[in-house]
């Protein structure tokens, strides 16, 4: 397709089930964090965010 991507799998998370679930995201040669990057493959967001937010919301 002439784009690049970038290929991730979870070691650990905050949420277990998030191991071992790829997920890709596109290339970004300016991106230095993972929030630098967008989803890739007509994705909105990557699979974890939502569930993240909730995480984060209740920890503050």
């Amino acid at each position: 397709m002439g784009r690049k991507y970038l290929y991730f799998l979870a070691l650990q998370g905050r949420d277990p089930n998030w191991c071992k679930r790829p997920f890709f995201a596109r290339y970004d040669e300016k991106a230095t964090w993972l929030t630098d990057l967008v989803p890739a493959i007509g994705e909105k967001e990557f699979f974890y965010e939502n569930k993240l937010k909730e995480i984060l919301k209740t920890q503050s």
